[in-house]
Protein backbone atom coordinates (compact mmCIF):
# COMPACT_ATOMS: atom_id res chain seq x y z
CA UNK A 1 0.00 0.00 0.00
CA UNK A 2 1.06 3.71 -0.52
CA UNK A 3 1.75 5.93 1.85
CA UNK A 4 0.42 8.81 1.67
CA UNK A 5 1.35 12.25 0.67
CA UNK A 6 0.53 15.45 1.12
CA UNK A 7 1.52 19.44 0.46
CA UNK A 8 3.22 21.60 3.01
CA UNK A 9 1.65 24.93 3.39
CA UNK A 10 4.88 26.89 3.85
CA UNK A 11 6.47 25.63 1.19
CA UNK A 12 4.50 23.92 -1.25
CA UNK A 13 6.03 20.54 -1.85
CA UNK A 14 4.37 17.45 -1.52
CA UNK A 15 6.30 15.31 1.12
CA UNK A 16 5.27 11.93 2.79
CA UNK A 17 2.71 12.80 5.74
CA UNK A 18 4.81 10.97 8.62
CA UNK A 19 7.38 13.47 7.86
CA UNK A 20 5.12 16.62 8.12
CA UNK A 21 3.33 18.33 11.22
CA UNK A 22 -0.28 18.02 11.20
CA UNK A 23 -2.52 21.69 12.43
CA UNK A 24 -6.15 21.17 13.67
CA UNK A 25 -8.38 23.58 14.40
CA UNK A 26 -9.44 23.61 17.98
CA UNK A 27 -12.81 26.32 18.71
CA UNK A 28 -11.98 29.25 15.88
CA UNK A 29 -7.42 28.50 16.53
CA UNK A 30 -5.16 26.55 14.73
CA UNK A 31 -3.65 24.23 16.86
CA UNK A 32 -0.54 21.46 16.73
CA UNK A 33 -1.71 17.47 16.48
CA UNK A 34 0.94 16.48 18.00
CA UNK A 35 0.13 12.70 17.85
CA UNK A 36 -1.48 13.64 14.47
CA UNK A 37 -4.97 11.51 15.64
CA UNK A 38 -7.20 14.42 16.04
CA UNK A 39 -10.37 13.83 14.19
CA UNK A 40 -11.52 17.04 11.48
CA UNK A 41 -9.40 18.28 8.27
CA UNK A 42 -5.35 18.50 9.12
CA UNK A 43 -3.06 20.89 7.42
CA UNK A 44 0.73 20.06 7.49
CA UNK A 45 3.85 21.59 7.06
CA UNK A 46 7.28 21.21 7.14
CA UNK A 47 9.74 20.71 10.08
CA UNK A 48 11.63 23.47 8.65
CA UNK A 49 11.47 26.58 10.64
CA UNK A 50 11.41 28.86 7.43
CA UNK A 51 8.17 26.82 5.89
CA UNK A 52 6.81 27.05 9.93
CA UNK A 53 7.25 31.03 10.18
CA UNK A 54 5.67 31.40 6.48
CA UNK A 55 2.54 28.91 7.10
CA UNK A 56 1.90 30.60 10.86
CA UNK A 57 2.01 34.20 9.40
CA UNK A 58 -0.39 32.96 6.57
CA UNK A 59 -3.93 32.94 8.00
CA UNK A 60 -5.47 32.70 4.22
CA UNK A 61 -3.69 29.71 3.41
CA UNK A 62 -4.36 27.73 6.80
CA UNK A 63 -8.14 29.06 6.45
CA UNK A 64 -8.54 27.43 2.92
CA UNK A 65 -6.82 24.19 3.55
CA UNK A 66 -9.20 23.71 6.63
CA UNK A 67 -12.15 25.28 4.51
CA UNK A 68 -13.14 27.50 7.66
CA UNK A 69 -12.15 31.16 8.43
CA UNK A 70 -9.78 31.10 11.75
CA UNK A 71 -8.84 33.32 14.55
CA UNK A 72 -5.26 32.82 14.35
CA UNK A 73 -2.90 30.07 15.80
CA UNK A 74 -2.35 28.84 19.14
CA UNK A 75 1.27 27.54 18.32
CA UNK A 76 4.96 28.52 19.36
CA UNK A 77 7.24 27.94 17.09
CA UNK A 78 10.11 27.59 20.64
CA UNK A 79 7.37 24.40 21.61
CA UNK A 80 7.06 22.66 18.58
CA UNK A 81 11.52 22.21 18.29
CA UNK A 82 11.33 21.19 21.99
CA UNK A 83 8.64 18.99 21.30
CA UNK A 84 11.01 17.17 18.29
CA UNK A 85 14.36 16.71 20.12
Amino acid sequence: MAEPVRTCLGCGKKKFKKNLLRFVLEGNEVVLDHEAIALGRGAYCCLDKNCLRFFLRNKKKASQALRVEIAGFRVELASIFRSKE
